[in-house]
């Protein structure tokens, strides 16, 4: 009878369940094991907790773990692996302060394990504890340890810790200089990783070429990038999938779109994302034809259009030639079931706004009946396109979250056009102490609706507040003094601007004229006349 079944039967037997995920079956054996009195045996223990593990119970392999008497290293590996992989970093790192606890040693899985938990985490004072202790556990030199530890210091943001620990590794193999170099690409310091990879030492893998190729596409280093396909093209890696949509992602982001079709039209498999991604390059660079174009041959060739192929080329429709295009491309949303996706139907408004047909853009808005901060932007943005102010804060009364920094920027210019100065004041107050209110071109559209508001007084006080303040920004309240008689104050905003350096443009030299025109406050000396000039590219001219 089965109670009476050996150790080693058993065993086998966790082990098929494991392999099927035939978790009930596994729960009958431990019952038998519990009955035979074999539950404390160490390697039915450990077989017991793998078939849980294996079947997805992470709840019954902890309470075995729990029970049990003697725990080693790979136990205590596993069980902090179980909870990593399913995304319980927390709890795999209290796992590992218990193991600590108990003084079992770890060995060199279970700080590889430990290691990637706290990079998924941001972890870094943790991260930094376990570096600590490698050397007191012998692992100081172990290359896959301190692969491990490099990747880590890599997504906790730690970009310098992460070059100390590439430069103390000896014997570095293809996997820790691949490791550096996707560091540095995910810091955005491309000029370093191209860098790095003219230093390497080793054949450059699949992956070293993915990843070179992708800090060129970070760096538009296009003849960089012609260089590293020069070399994968004569290794016969050109058609491999991750080389060939790295590739095109690099042409596309440089603006080689001819490039990028010869090696899009290369690939082994013209998948629907290679096509998507194509469709999107041409958009971003104002091909809309050519974008259209791929399009209908991507239905002709019958490859399937998801919602990113429909969106990205409901972007390319740009004016009113573009609307009979637009419209089946509506239809075919419809026929597809994706109108009632949000991004979708966003991308639809877009559309129709760009078109010229405000009233189907609205239509289609209205057809909602909760509507997002993603539809309420695209509502915004269209009815700035149309002028229709009035609709547009309408919209914006309804919208329940922080909104985008463009559809914050229409507000304040409806604002402006409205003359509704206290609702452009509650706008004011309703972005202070988000990040938005430190932008730049937000602040530009704060003062902009002061100024137009004739609110003088607090635009001057968002002036002061502003630092770094660009050119237009000057111009701006400079404009405003002028046109509202105020020429004293301008003509004081004007020489300060001259004490800060700033540098004048057109806009700055039609102010100070319009000023010069209104009174006598500017003198005209030779010095702010001559500096005027000298700092335009053009040949305009101060009235004498």
């Amino acid at each position: 009878m089965i109670h009476k079944t050996d150790s080693a039967t058993y065993a086998r037997v966790l082990r098929v369940c494991a392999k099927n995920k035939a978790l009930q079956q596994g729960k009958k054996i431990h019952s038998y094991i519990r009955d035979s009195g074999q539950e404390q045996d160490r390697i039915l223990g450990n077989h017991l907790i793998e078939m849980y593990l294996k079947c997805g119970s992470l709840r019954d392999a902890q309470r075995m773990f729990d029970e049990m008497v003697s725990r080693d290293a790979i136990l205590w590996t596993s069980m902090i692996s179980a909870y990593s992989e399913r995304g319980h970093y927390k709890t795999a790192l209290k796992l590992f302060q218990r193991m600590q606890g108990e003084s079992v040693k770890p060995d060199n899985v279970t700080f590889v394990t430990v290691l990637n938990c706290c990079g998924k985490m941001s972890a870094l004072q943790e991260g930094k504890l376990i570096h600590s202790q490698l050397t007191g556990n012998g692992f100081e030199n172990d290359l896959i340890v301190k692969t491990a530890l490099l990747n880590m210091y890599g997504k906790c943001g730690s970009l310098t810790d992460a070059r100390k620990v590439f430069e103390e590794i000896q014997g570095k193999d293809i996997i820790t200089w691949n490791a550096m170099l996707s560091v540095y690409v995910q810091h955005s310091a491309y000029e370093e990783a191209l860098e790095l990879y003219r230093k390497m030492e080793l054949t450059p893998s699949v992956s070293t070429f993915v990843t070179v190729i992708n800090a060129c596409a970070g760096a538009t280093a296009l003849e960089d990038g012609r260089q590293v396909h020069a070399v994968v093209t004569a290794r016969g890696l050109e058609t491999e999938d991750a080389v060939s949509s790295a590739l095109l992602n690099m042409y596309g982001k440089c603006g080689s779109l001819e490039d990028a079709a010869k090696v899009f039209w290369k690939r082994r498999e013209y998948d629907d994302v290679a096509w998507a991604h194509m469709i999107s390059f041409y958009t971003q660079w104002h091909r809309s034809k050519e974008a259209l174009g791929l399009f209908r041959l991507m239905r002709l060739e019958g490859v399937r259009v998801d919602k990113f192929a429909f969106t990205t080329t409901l972007s390319a429709c740009n004016g009113a030639e573009c609307l009979a295009e637009g419209r089946l491309l509506h239809a075919g949303i419809e026929e597809s079931g994706f109108e009632s996706d949000v991004v979708v139907r966003s991308a639809l408004i877009h559309m129709y706004g760009r078109c010229g047909l405000y009233d189907a853009a609205w239509e289609l808005f209205q057809s909602v009946p909760t509507k997002n901060v993603l539809l309420s932007s695209a509502m915004i943005a269209t009815c700035e396109r149309h002028g229709h102010w009035r609709e547009l804060l309408d919209v914006y009364q309804n919208v329940q979250s922080v909104p985008y920094k463009l559809t914050i920027i229409s507000v304040l210019k409806a604002c402006a056009e409205l003359q509704e100065l206290e609702r452009g004041k509650a706008v004011h107050e309703s972005i202070k102490g988000k990040d938005l209110y430190q932008d730049g071109g937000i602040r530009e559209a704060l003062l902009g609706m002061y100024c137009k508001c004739g609110a003088l007084e607090d635009a001057q006080n968002l002036f002061d507040r502003t630092p770094d303040k660009s050119t237009a920004f000057w111009n701006a309240l400079l404009d405003a003094y002028v046109k509202q008689g105020q020429l004293e104050r301008a003509s004081e905003l004007f020489e300060q601007m001259q004490a800060n350096d700033v540098e004048a443009n057109e806009i700055t030299v039609a102010c100070v004229s319009s000023l010069r025109e209104g009174s006598q406050v500017l003198e005209t000396t030779p010095e702010n006349q001559e500096e005027l000039c000298r700092q335009q590219t053009g040949t305009v001219e101060l009235v004498a």
